[in-house]
């Protein structure tokens, strides 16, 4: 609901940048011990508070296909002093896959 509203006031301020994007793909995969991902997307929520000035909370999910298992990161990038937040939404995400697929495992949550 207060993501609703922080969109709204976005919005009318008309400072919106809500909404889905592709997250790049950098160098910095090449180090990650599956390579660079299959998929990957990004959804930046709005903050009711400070909504109309485009202040929000990004949350990239990346996802590596294997055939026979798939494994995807969720993760939130966030500042040193607001990690709060951007784990709640986390642990919100997953609780959707979770609903939909009661079989999923999770780690590092």
């Amino acid at each position: 609901m207060t993501a609703k509203l922080g969109g709204f006031a976005a919005k009318v301020a008309r400072n919106s940048q809500g909404g889905f994007y592709t997250p790049e793909m950098d160098a910095s995969f090449g180090l990650h011990e599956l390579g660079y991902p299959d998929f990957g997307v990004g959804v930046w929520i709005e903050r009711f508070s400070s909504g109309a000035k485009g202040a929000g909370y990004s949350v990239q999910m990346y996802l590596w296909d294997r055939g026979d298992r798939r494994r995807v990161n969720l993760s939130a990038p966030s500042g040193v002093t607001s990690n709060y937040k951007p784990r709640k939404l986390i642990s919100r995400f997953a609780g959707a896959f979770q609903a939909a697929d009661p079989g999923i495992q999770f780690s590092d949550l």
